[in-house]
């Protein structure tokens, strides 16, 4: 039996979170940021983005399916969910 990348990732990214699917909507992108001790901020679109020191929550993003991790000119992570939350852009 072959298991695709795709599959194989979607697997560990489970078994990571204790079974629990990926973050799919900025709800849950945001509960997922709560469990990570991060804070929430949007965007000038209304995405959800989160920032962070600590390179093992942005890896945690990563595997979560976030869809951007840069660093910003503080060197902090900046996660970028692709979740928007449309109704409370600024």
């Amino acid at each position: 039996m072959k298991i695709s990348k795709n599959q194989l990732r979607k697997i560990i990214v489970e078994a990571m979170a204790g079974g629990t699917p990926p973050p799919t909507n900025s709800r849950e992108w945001m509960e997922w940021g709560i469990s990570h001790g991060l804070d929430a901020n949007l965007d000038r679109s209304g995405q959800v983005v989160f920032y962070t020191d600590d390179r093992v929550v942005a890896d945690a993003a990563e595997l979560s399916g976030a869809d951007d991790i840069e660093r910003d000119n503080m060197g902090q992570f900046v996660i970028y969910t692709g979740a928007y939350d449309k109704g409370r852009a600024r």
